[in-house]
């Protein structure tokens, strides 16, 4: 009985790790890249793309056998730029789901810099199997398929990090207009909302258009 209980649950945790990692890729109407663990409706988008997420640090290493023969160039090649592409959706998705959490705001901040390292570790591995392989034809099609790859992840970088400022400027606004009240309710709770002094109403309001004007200097519009 407890033989059977154990496959029922390490079936059901196998399932539930796989549907975990499909995720949708679809473009909105006003040709937006959109990324959800749901299916979006047929009136959301004209193509969409279905992922695989599955992380490198999660497949069990495997033994090579030196007397095989050595691997394709290309086709670790394209193999390589399907891990990055899915590596790069699934972070993006990950950023469109983050909420305004103080973990959250942090994982956001961290997450244009993933990417960005990502890049970086796609290149050196293409760019060392352009090294090794002496067929020009292969070292043509490598690099543009690097170039490809990285083009696209560079979209998706800029998309959350145009997020990310427009997120981060919106709290910093908020924080403003936060702070602002307080001072205001302290004072009127002290002396009256109708009986300020011309002067402080002033070095509030001006102490409200400098954080505003903060705000859009450490995140300024595109």
């Amino acid at each position: 009985m407890k033989r059977i209980a154990f496959v029922v649950i390490l079936s059901l945790t196998v399932a539930f790790s796989l549907s975990a990692q499909q995720i949708y890729k679809w473009k909105d109407e006003k040709g937006n890249w959109r990324f959800s663990d749901h299916p979006p409706g047929s009136d959301q988008g004209k193509k969409v793309e279905t992922i695989k997420a599955s992380p490198s640090s999660s497949r069990p290493a495997q033994a090579t056998d030196p007397s095989a023969p050595p691997p394709d160039p290309l086709a670790r090649g394209k193999e390589l730029s399907s891990e990055f592409e899915n590596m790069i959706d699934a972070l993006a998705l990950e950023f469109s789901r983050l909420g305004s959490s103080t973990a959250a705001v942090t994982r956001k901040k961290e997450i244009p810099t993933e990417m960005q390292n990502e890049i970086e570790k796609y290149r050196a591995s293409v760019r060392a199997l352009i090294t090794k392989t002496k067929d020009e034809g292969a070292q043509r099609v490598l690099t543009t398929l690097m170039e490809d790859a990285v083009a696209k992840a560079g979209s998706s970088v800029s998309m959350t990090k145009s997020q990310s400022v427009g997120f981060f400027r919106a709290q910093c606004l908020k924080k403003a207009h936060d702070d602002y009240q307080k001072e205001w309710e302290s004072h009127c709770r002290v002396r009256g909302c109708l009986t300020l002094p011309a002067e402080l109403v002033q070095v509030l309001d001006a102490r409200h258009r400098e954080a505003r004007a903060d705000c859009f200097r450490s995140y300024p519009e595109s």
